[in-house]
């Protein structure tokens, strides 16, 4: 099959119209490539409302020539405009491979935002160990039960505090401000 070359100087417009009037038909018409598209430049812009991809996998950074991606980063970027305030701290969002630091980074301006798994909102946002340490001082659980067995720690804030394990359904071990019970054995006071 023989190569056809169109050169052209300056920008170039395909406008679709009816046909007959000379109409341009912007959004009735639809300009189809049955083939492959290959489009060479440094910046592909896409204006459209929805865009539809078939492909199950989308890959960024393609041809990456050394090891890792050498431009330090490579992800998905929002732009979120402008606040209501004025502001543009926040203006982008981005979810990142930070190839420093090998990980996905999800920011919303520069500093980390929260990452949803599931609904209701706020109780399985998804939080890293050092998150959690320097939001909460620590990780903490108050309850782990296993079957019949459970340790329990519970403090209502106003002064019963107590530390409970049970194994198989009986209580072998419990701590409060003044008592230490196990078994069958407790020291009250000194």
């Amino acid at each position: 099959m023989a190569k056809t070359t169109k050169r052209i100087t300056g920008d170039y417009d395909i406008i679709t119209d009816d046909g007959t009037s000379g109409t341009i038909l912007l959004d009735t018409q639809t300009v189809t490539i049955n083939g492959n598209l290959n489009v060479v430049g440094t910046q592909t812009t896409v204006s459209s409302t929805d865009t539809a991809i078939t492909d199950n996998t989308i890959i960024l950074n393609d041809g990456e020539s050394t090891n890792g991606v050498s431009a330090g980063t490579a992800g998905i970027e929002i732009d979120r405009g402008i606040a209501a305030d004025g502001s543009t701290a926040n203006d982008h969002a981005t979810f990142m491979f930070n190839e420093t630091d090998d990980a996905f980074e999800a920011k919303l301006g520069s500093a980390y935002a929260v990452t949803r798994g599931g609904t209701p909102v706020g109780s399985d946002d998804l939080a890293t160990k050092s998150y959690v340490d320097s939001s909460v001082g620590g990780a903490s659980a108050d309850k782990i039960v296993e079957g019949d067995s459970e340790a329990e720690i519970f403090d209502d804030g106003v002064g019963t505090s107590q530390f409970k394990v049970n194994l198989d359904g009986t209580d072998v071990f419990t701590v409060t401000p003044t008592t230490l019970s196990y078994a069958n054995v407790a020291v009250n006071g000194n």
